[in-house]
């Protein structure tokens, strides 16, 4: 009995530290680039699958020496557009009524070359794989994107969680 306390004890630490080291990453990301003005955000809290959708207003998007953000190009857009539309395809699988799917923007229509964008993928960032060596069962499973579109001045991060 005390043995099973311990391990489900060890357990729940353990999913709260990962859950805050998630946060502190997307935390600097969003500190990496100045202070925001308004902020709207959505969330479907699944038990192990949580999606967040959250749109990010400034009126001045400070890259300076951002170690995150890149450019789009021609060479990178399709990677960008990946991402999204397998964000999107996992909201229509859901049944019940979300302020996430009720509000969610698509943003693809508003890539164009003027903006920025940077994506983490936990299994390439934080794992032992790269792009060409991760396993297709692991492709799309936990990873986040912020995807600033300079017309707007917005920044809209998405976030999935398998």
């Amino acid at each position: 009995m005390k043995l099973s306390k311990f391990i489900i004890s060890t357990i729940l630490v353990f999913c709260m530290l990962l859950s805050f080291s998630s946060c502190s990453k997307s935390t600097r990301i969003l500190n990496s680039v100045g202070s925001y003005e308004q902020i709207t955000y959505y969330e479907i809290p699944d038990f192990q699958n949580l999606k967040i959708f959250a749109k990010y207003s400034y009126s001045k998007f400070e890259l300076g020496n951002n170690n995150y953000f890149q450019k789009i190009s021609v060479n990178n857009q399709e990677h960008l557009i990946n991402y999204i539309e397998h964000y999107e395809k996992h909201l229509d699988h859901y049944t019940q009524q979300y302020d996430l799917i009720d509000n969610y923007e698509s943003c693809i229509s508003y890539i164009d070359s003027n903006d920025y964008f940077y994506i983490y993928d936990y299994y390439i960032d934080e794992g032992n794989f790269d792009s060409q060596t991760l396993p297709e069962d692991m492709s799309y499973w936990n990873y986040d994107i912020y995807f600033f579109d300079f017309q707007s001045s917005t920044l809209y991060y998405l976030h999935d969680n398998i």
